[in-house]
């Protein structure tokens, strides 16, 4: 739900809790009850009629904002990459984290190889081929490449 789907179903409630109070104080004046207590409030029937036509006014907004969010098409989801590293003898950490940027694996090649470093993981790297996709970790990642076959 958008924020103006919220501020406008919010700005109905309010209109309708309004126009529920006078409507009861208009029932109190017709019991004979022409004071209002400390904590009522007085509403007068011409501004009912108002905030009447200001909630239909809103409702009518609304299932245009509606129809329009089932008009939009969702986002999709976003599709699933599929990798496979291949590590060649000679590869460093650096050439590693450049492929799997390069194949959209990983958003910075120079993080995962900080975190790499970081997990002492550097001198683990395994040679061979990893099947790697885009919903992979980093942490997923680094397991799989570390990994012995």
């Amino acid at each position: 739900m958008s924020v103006k789907s919220v501020i406008r179903t919010i700005g109905i409630s309010i209109f309708v809790a309004g126009a529920t109070m006078s409507l009861t104080q208009m029932k109190q004046e017709a019991d004979g009850k022409t004071t209002p207590a400390k904590d009522e409030v007085v509403v007068k029937k011409s501004d009912i009629k108002q905030y009447q036509q200001q909630i239909t006014k809103l409702q009518e907004e609304n299932a245009v904002l509606a129809k329009k969010k089932d008009a939009t098409p969702s986002k999709t989801k976003k599709e699933v990459k599929t990798y496979t590293l291949d590590v060649r003898s000679g590869m460093g950490t650096s050439e590693v984290s450049e492929a799997l940027e390069k194949a959209g694996m990983i958003k910075s090649a120079s993080d995962f190889e900080s975190y790499i470093i970081n997990e002492g993981k550097a001198s683990s790297i395994q040679l061979g081929k990893n099947k790697l996709n885009s919903e992979m970790s980093q942490k997923e990642i680094l397991t799989a490449i570390t990994t012995p076959k």
